[in-house]
Formats: structure tokens, sequence, C-alpha cells
């Protein structure tokens, strides 16, 4: 995230060459933020002012994350989820990716 430290934009032409998620997430750099060598992503309201900052989640963090706050939540369903999720961190692809992981959750599927 050099082009973030430093502030510059990237031209259009170099975004192809980064993964999907890259590209998502520099095209948002302008709501992204550095802070204490973590990587936020501030969640605006409708009327454009900042409500909270959502930590980045690294790739590998992401699926022990949820389904500990799936668990944490007492296996809500997934909107539930979905908003615990939203309120404290962003990846890329977030909504689908939590319901993924409660609809696939051993201990909901075993009680219901």
């Amino acid at each position: 995230m050099k082009a973030l430290e430093d502030g510059a934009q990237l031209p259009h032409s170099d975004m192809r060459q980064y993964p999907e998620e890259t590209r998502i997430l520099l095209s948002q750099s302008e709501s992204l933020v550095l802070q204490d060598g973590l990587l936020y992503r501030k969640f605006h309201r409708p009327d454009g002012s900042v409500e909270f900052l959502q930590i980045v989640l690294p790739v590998k963090l992401r699926r022990p994350y949820v389904e500990h706050l799936h668990a944490d939540l007492g296996h809500f369903g997934r909107s539930k989820t979905c908003y615990a999720v939203l309120r404290r961190t962003y990846l890329p692809s977030w909504c689908s990716f939590t319901e993924l992981l409660v609809r696939n959750c051993q201990v909901c599927n075993l009680h219901q």
C-alpha cells in the first residue's frame, strides 16, 4: 500500500496488473486510512460524514474472524452476522463471504 502512504493515485492503466480485490480497495483509496500500521476504511453515512472506521482484514484472518464473531453472537442468522461484520471490518465481497460461512456453519446446521 505504498501508494496509499504517499497519497498518490495510481494511473488507470497500472490498475489492471493487480488482483481484483486490490483494485477494489485502491478504487476506494479516498476512504482508506493508515493508523498505527493498520489499514482502515472509513464507513460513510448517507450525508457524507464518517460514522466509524472498519479494519481491513488480511485474507488469512477473514474466515477465522467471521466464524468467531458468528459464534460469539450466539449463532444468529446471516443478517445479524453481516451487520456485525460491517460494524467492525471491511473486506471486498464481505456480505456474500459472511453469508456463505453462516450458511455452512456446522453448529447452525446441526440445530436446524
